[in-house]
């Protein structure tokens, strides 16, 4: 059992790690752009 949540926790953690990463790769002025929008808005 305790195997199994460390596997789910660290599959969540690579995808979650990956899903940034990627979303950072392309342009990386646009997210930062809406982003700030949002934390000042």
């Amino acid at each position: 059992m305790l195997d199994f949540i460390l596997y789910i926790s660290a599959s969540v953690c690579a995808v979650g790690c990956l899903g940034l990463w990627v979303l950072r790769e392309p342009p990386v002025s646009y997210p930062r752009v809406e982003w700030d929008d949002d934390v000042i808005g």
